[in-house]
């Protein structure tokens, strides 16, 4: 009976209360391990406009008690369906982290953070005196990179960066040329003979480096990915001739809100709505004004 009450006062007030402040919140995936992403703030909206249908009917009670014709029981159970809400609406968004503990890695190696998926691959050729080692990343879909050189602790990754996708080298060094080789002889003089033996010896034609993290080989990446708008991230990268080793890595789970390189603390809370408190503090906030509101009537009716 209450629940259906506090329902009435929410249906009754939604035309009444057409601002709604959305707030994201954050549940865990059940088909990808270890991922979290961001829903719609559907329930949270429904929590702001009960507390909007509450303020309402309050200031038709406290302003004129006598002509009210608002039970205040359905303030009460209002205030209570708000209560309610508040568990599965606490935010529980920020920065998400992790690390890759595997070490250097060889071959091609799939980072999955959020919804991002990063690529890596480390290729090693030699044939002495040629060699060729290189290792690269690339994005899969709905992820973007900053790409160039490699990110510096503390720097900022938001939508000011400019993103890309594809795949980027990171890091190279070759060489190339052939082994040439001189043939033995036999040598002889009055009373013997000596043989010199054949051997090889290398002939290097050319040599070079290059890559977006050439000499700078331990940085951050920046990366963003798509899920209900753009998510935030860093993964901290060491490249060393065709080997490649992840570490810390973090993405933010409130999209739109940028991350610092190489920081575990969210930004987050510096971008929420000032002055607006959670699900759980309007339900309280809710039932004191109930309290209010019925002192004030009772002491109207005393009056008249």
């Amino acid at each position: 009976m209450m629940a259906e009450r506090g329902a009435d006062v929410i249906r009754r007030g939604r035309h009444r209360c057409s601002a709604y402040i959305e707030r994201p919140s954050v549940k865990y995936s059940t088909t990808r391990p270890n991922k979290r992403f961001t829903r719609s703030g559907a329930d949270d909206t429904l929590s702001f406009e009960i507390a909007c249908v509450i303020q309402h009917y309050l200031f038709r009670i406290t302003e004129h008690p006598m002509n009210s014709s608002v039970p205040l029981s359905r303030i009460a159970s209002a205030g209570l369906a708000l209560g309610g809400l508040a568990l599965p609406q606490l935010a529980t968004a920020g920065l998400i982290t992790g690390n890759d503990a595997a070490g250097f890695r060889t071959g091609s190696f799939l980072l999955e953070i959020g919804y991002a998926d990063l690529g890596f691959n480390g290729t090693s050729y030699t044939n002495y005196p040629a060699y060729d080692y290189q290792t690269a990343v690339s994005t899969g879909a709905g992820t973007e990179l900053i790409f160039g050189a490699a990110l510096a602790a503390g720097t900022l990754i938001d939508a000011s960066e400019s993103y890309g996708s594809g795949t980027e080298t990171l890091y190279q060094r070759w060489q190339s040329g052939y082994m040439g080789y001189t043939p033995g002889y036999t040598s002889c003089g009055r009373y013997s003979c000596w043989t010199y033996p054949g051997y090889s010896y290398p002939v290097v034609t050319g040599s070079g480096s290059g890559g977006a993290w050439l000499g700078d080989t331990s940085g951050y990446l920046g990366f963003r990915f798509l899920d209900d708008g753009w998510h935030y991230g860093w993964a901290e990268l060491t490249v060393s001739d065709g080997s490649f080793d992840i570490g810390d890595w973090a993405y933010e789970s409130v999209a739109g809100v940028g991350v610092e390189a190489g920081s575990r603390l969210s930004l987050a809370s510096a971008q929420d709505v000032q002055g607006v408190p959670e699900p759980g503090s309007l339900a309280l906030l809710a039932l004191g004004a109930t309290g209010l509101a019925s002192l004030r009537k009772r002491r109207a009716a005393r009056l008249h």
